[in-house]
């Protein structure tokens, strides 16, 4: 049986938070995602953690169910993921929105972003920065081979920019200064 999932729009789902007063809507991003910034009203639950046990005891039995569970990421494709391995639990309500916190950002609606935190995403550049920094200068000064180092750390830009998956991304969302102290992970704005 091959079911499929309700998609929305950014701006729909934000006329129904205001319609309803509320919408069950969980961000599946990384904490440290989560933390540069989120959808107001968004239910944190990470990708990796998210399971429709964990989804419904956090924000009620209804959600997925009687009630539309939305669910969002940066773009979209975590989300749909997220969609499939829910479906697959047993919930059958699920909404998508296209775009995620991309295009509910740049169509300006409400969003909660704490000051201090650097997101992820800038993280990871500032990273590879450095990295490419280093590999130059200990390129000009100890040996050549450092610049076929910088030439390796290309092609997995170029990796990561066809797979949409980032090897250095991962590693720095596992940091501690990535990982939300228990009780944080889920501000109620």
């Amino acid at each position: 049986m091959n079911q499929t999932h309700e998609k929305v729009s950014a701006a729909i789902l934000h006329d129904r938070m205001r319609r309803n007063g509320k919408a069950y809507l969980v961000d599946v991003r990384s904490p440290a995602e989560y933390a540069g910034g989120h959808v107001a009203g968004a239910v944190s639950i990470p990708m990796d953690e998210l399971d429709s046990t964990r989804a419904r005891s956090q924000l009620g039995d209804d959600a997925g169910g009687s009630e539309p569970l939305h669910l969002i990421c940066a773009s979209g494709l975590r989300a749909e993921q997220a969609a499939h391995r829910l479906r697959e639990q047993g919930l059958s309500n699920l909404a998508v929105v296209e775009g995620g916190t991309e295009a509910w950002a740049r169509q300006r609606l409400p969003m909660h972003s704490p000051g201090g935190v650097v997101p992820l995403d800038r993280q990871t550049q500032i990273a590879l920065g450095l990295l490419i920094l280093v590999l130059l200068a200990k390129g000009a000064l100890l040996h050549p081979l450092f610049f076929a180092l910088t030439g390796l750390l290309g092609i997995g830009l170029i990796v990561s920019g066809l797979t949409a998956r980032c090897g250095l991304s991962s590693v720095l969302a596992r940091m501690p200064w990535n990982r939300s102290p228990l009780g944080v992970r889920n501000p109620s704005a």
